[in-house]
């Protein structure tokens, strides 16, 4: 039996090239991997720390699997990407995943992988680099803080090869401090470049190369007063400075919260900061920075637990910068054109469907304009069933062609979502942001009435279980009617 449902999943995943999902464009998609999934496959469904970029006309990944073949344990893989498929290097197989991998290229074109393990594994902070077709590893050059994502470093510098970290403060378990590890040639050399007693978010920052110098991103939480704080720094020679900051409420949801910079074909530094019920989005031009409104960037109001996926924001030709957003519920392609227009609109990839778990982990935007989504699913149990690695392409033009700016996507694509349902307590609902929103019982009669976007209905006592309608008017423009079944 379990042979029979592997090879019918083996001919399922190789009949999914291409795949239409929408009516204005098709993906091609190729899979990169397969593979039997980890006993942890709910952490990035066996694949994580996905790390994406173009590099001198191919594509480049590193990232990590689970694999329950053999001796139970976890890869760290870089990869390239050929004619005919992938080429693979392993640089790691431990019993730890891998939190997050950062890819870097020195002047000889030569890669370096930098990869964080989870704290007291034997290579800690670690870095990986292939010099005449062999690879050498650099082990433990630092302790990590416990379980972090952050690890970041330039994709193309000008004579540097360095990285940054969350390292941990010596003497003190648990702490936090932000790190920068440089390469002198023969060794390297750390050091701090902020260290805060509060918090310093364990997501993962940024760094680009700009303007003659390095730009760097993170998130630091503070409990007193309760505030956000996003800081970019940037390097000039040696020394790094404060180029800019940006304070937001402090909330429930820092996990998800990630501030992300890209460098646009002219050079000019881009930033978009994503956080539970605020976006903002930052350029520097050419000394200041300045703050672009945002109100139409996400016109499906996705803001309860969204998160920014993926490494950098990436730019098409004309300059249009992309950036991929995620919650409980959907995963959105986002854009502002070089005219300041925003748009957007929900993604749809590939994959078996109900009871399969899927996860974006990274893009790149390459030269011809074409789109590389590198995206995985599978399933935590049986652990034995397959999990794949797959990245599916499509050119940015017929990704965007025909969709409207902002809030003109098709309701019919992007409507109300209930979650859970049925349920037995309290259920989220996810609207447009200006609709709204009244719920009804069987009998016609209105229970409630609560503004759109995404809201919590907690039934009051008195309200029974059974079948009720929530209508979701949007102006004149459209309305829809959803199903939720309350359980008590």
């Amino acid at each position: 039996m379990r042979n029979y449902m592997w090879i019918m999943f083996m001919l399922f995943v190789f009949t999914i090239i291409p795949v239409s999902v929408s009516a204005q464009w098709t993906w091609n998609v190729a899979v990169i991997d397969t593979f039997v999934g980890a006993e942890d496959a709910t952490h990035g469904n066996g694949v994580s720390a996905v790390n994406a970029i173009y590099h001198d006309g191919a594509i480049h990944l590193a990232f990590d699997i689970g694999d329950n073949v053999g001796v139970w344990g976890n890869l760290t893989v870089y990869a390239t990407r050929t004619l005919s498929g992938y080429v693979m290097d392993t640089l790691a197989n431990t019993p730890y995943w891998a939190n997050q991998t950062a890819i870097q290229f020195n002047e000889s074109g030569e890669p370096w992988v930098y990869a964080e393990y989870p704290q007291g594994h034997d290579n800690g902070v670690c870095a990986y680099h292939k010099s005449g077709g062999v690879w050498t590893t650099y082990p433990y050059i630092d302790t990590p803080a416990y379980n972090t994502k952050v690890i970041a470093a330039a994709e193309n510098t000008i004579g540097e090869i360095g990285f940054a970290y969350l390292g941990q403060i010596p003497g003190i378990a648990g702490s936090q401090r932000l790190r920068y590890a440089r390469w002198d040639g023969t060794s390297w050399t750390t050091e701090t470049l902020f260290e805060d007693p509060d918090y310093i978010h364990r997501t993962q920052s940024c760094v680009v190369y700009a303007d003659s110098g390095i730009y760097l991103s993170f998130i630091v939480g503070s409990f007193s007063p309760n505030v956000s704080d996003l800081h970019v720094l940037r390097r000039s020679g040696l020394s790094w400075s404060t180029d800019f900051t940006d304070a937001l409420p402090f909330t429930s949801f820092i996990g998800n919260e990630r501030g992300v910079m890209g460098v646009s074909n002219t050079g000019q530094i881009h930033l978009w900061r994503s956080a539970t019920g605020y976006t903002r989005y930052f350029y520097k031009s050419p000394t200041s920075w300045t703050s672009v409104p945002v109100d139409t960037m996400y016109p499906w109001g996705v803001s309860y637990g969204n998160f920014i996926v993926g490494t950098n924001i990436q730019f098409s030709s004309d300059n249009t910068a992309f950036m991929m957003v995620s919650n409980v519920l959907e995963k959105h392609l986002c854009w502002r054109k070089a005219d300041g227009s925003f748009g957007g609109l929900g993604l749809e990839l590939p994959y078996p469907g109900t009871g399969w778990n899927w996860g974006i982990h990274d893009f790149v935007i390459t030269p011809d304009d074409s789109m590389h989504i590198f995206y995985s699913y599978g399933i935590a149990s049986p652990s034995w069933m397959p999990n794949v690695f797959l990245e599916a392409t499509a050119y940015i033009d017929d990704i965007t062609s025909g969709i409207d700016e902002a809030a003109s996507v098709k309701p019919d694509r992007l409507t109300v979502k209930i979650y859970p349902n049925p349920f037995n307590s309290a259920v989220h609902i996810f609207t447009p942001p200006k609709a709204n929103l009244e719920i009804f019982d069987i009998n016609g009669k209105r229970v409630a009435k609560i503004p759109g976007g995404n809201q919590i209905w907690e039934p009051n006592t008195s309200t029974g279980s059974g079948v009720y309608f929530v209508r979701t008017n949007v102006g004149d423009k459209w309305s829809e009617t959803t199903k939720v079944i309350y359980l008590k």
